[in-house]
C-alpha cells in the first residue's frame, strides 16, 4: 500500500474531528496549508502536523527566530 502524500478536507475533517467545512475554512483562511489540484483542495501530511504543532513547524524563511 501507498502511503498517502496529501489527504482531502474530508480525509482531515475525519482525523481532526471537525466538520469538512471547517477544514475547508481553515485552508481558506491559511491556518491549514493547502493547494488546488482541478477541483480538488489537497492538504499535504506536514500541513495537518504543523496545524496540530505549530511550535514545531518549520519557516524556511526564518521569520520567526528563536530568542
Amino acid at each position: 500500500m501507498v502511503e498517502k502524500l496529501a489527504y482531502s478536507a474530508k480525509e482531515v475533517a475525519q482525523m481532526l474531528g471537525l466538520s469538512e467545512w471547517k477544514v475547508r475554512e481553515l485552508c481558506y483562511r491559511g491556518e491549514i496549508r493547502s493547494l488546488k489540484a482541478g477541483g480538488r483542495l489537497l492538504i499535504p501530511k506536514a500541513a495537518v502536523d504543523e496545524f496540530l504543532n505549530p511550535a514545531h513547524a518549520i519557516d524556511p524563511w526564518g521569520t520567526h527566530s528563536e530568542q
